[in-house]
């Protein structure tokens, strides 16, 4: 049983693409083998007659014979298991999972303003200075002779044109500012770009595909198996990019 891949400590064949007794060559893929990441093909070493020795569903260790090859009329000689690696020290990126205690900025303070709001009128109208105080301020208002119906829908309508006029202006002017300031032979404001540049990543995926390639043509599973890892994680961290927006980095 071949190891796959560096956390690999046992295999299982999954389907024999040959049967005992039948002749295989050199390179030609003779079974599919499971690891505990993924399925391999697994190709024959030499050339002869077959011989298996685990048979399908069956698990095997690392280096147990799963299958003798010799030639036609002979009894296959078993290979010698080779020996055990040493366990080598993991090696790559750490890579955390973020836990968002509040949701985006933009929900979260107004949500706390509000809350903060009530709580904070609910505790002044209970505090009995101020409840007197709104008392004699009732009992004033009572007092006062209010302006005619007519009168205060022209004075609403002029309240609320002022204020359209107001906002609109206010639109106007920082938009104007906005503009000038952000201009290129200015830029005292810098806008940041809502595209995200992943050419750095896409150079690095392309590499280990070549990697990949390469390790796949010299028949290493054990590098392609490495390779294809780390490149999972490449396409991964790209699509990370892609979907985050400039405003969620102001997330708590």
């Amino acid at each position: 049983m071949p190891k796959l891949s560096d956390t690999m400590e046992e295999g299982t064949v999954v389907e024999w693409k040959k049967k005992s007794g039948e002749t295989v060559k050199k390179g030609e893929v003779i079974a599919e083998v499971e690891s505990d990441k993924a399925t391999f093909d697994l190709e024959s070493e030499d050339d002869g007659v077959l011989d298996i020795i685990v048979q399908q569903g069956v698990p095997a260790k690392i280096g147990a014979p799963i299958a003798r090859i010799g030639a036609a009329g002979q009894t296959p000689a078993a290979k010698p298991a080779p020996k055990e690696e040493s366990p080598r020290p993991a090696a790559g990126s750490v890579e955390y999972q973020r836990l968002r205690l509040l949701p985006h900025i933009r929900f979260t303070l107004p949500i706390l303003l509000t809350v903060f709001s009530l709580w904070f009128a609910y505790r002044l109208v209970n505090f009995p200075p101020f409840a007197d105080f709104l008392i004699a301020t009732e009992a004033e208002l009572n007092k006062v002779s209010w302006t005619t119906r007519k009168r205060l829908v022209q004075d609403t309508i002029v309240v609320l044109v002022t204020m359209l006029l107001l906002t609109v202006f206010l639109f106007t002017v920082d938009v104007f500012w906005g503009r000038l300031l952000s201009w290129k032979y200015i830029g005292v404001i810098q806008i940041p770009d809502s595209v995200v540049d992943t050419r750095l990543v896409d150079g690095q995926i392309a590499e280990k595909e070549a990697e990949l390639s390469a390790a796949e043509e010299n028949k290493n599973s054990e590098q392609a198996s490495k390779v294809r890892e780390e490149l999972g994680q490449l396409k991964k961290h790209r699509e990370r990019l892609i979907k985050e927006k400039p405003e969620d980095r102001l997330d708590w």
